[in-house]
């Protein structure tokens, strides 16, 4: 596949299910993350994993809601 390609049929997903990961999928995922290049390899990272709607606002908005 060409990179142009790529582009013209790349997606960004605005709307999320709230089905819960399964725990091997998330550990997967968070490898993937931790193993992916930074810009000039800063690893600037923060990657936060909320396992209920309580957890998510705090890291949202910064408190209970």
């Amino acid at each position: 596949m060409e990179f142009i390609d790529l582009v013209k049929e790349r997606y960004s997903c605005k709307n999320f299910a709230s089905l819960a990961l399964d725990r091997d999928d998330l550990e997967r995922v968070l490898e993937a993350g931790r193993l992916a290049p930074t810009a000039k390899n800063n690893q600037p990272q923060r990657i936060y994993v909320a396992e209920s709607k309580k957890t998510l606002a705090i890291i949202w908005y910064g408190y209970n809601k």
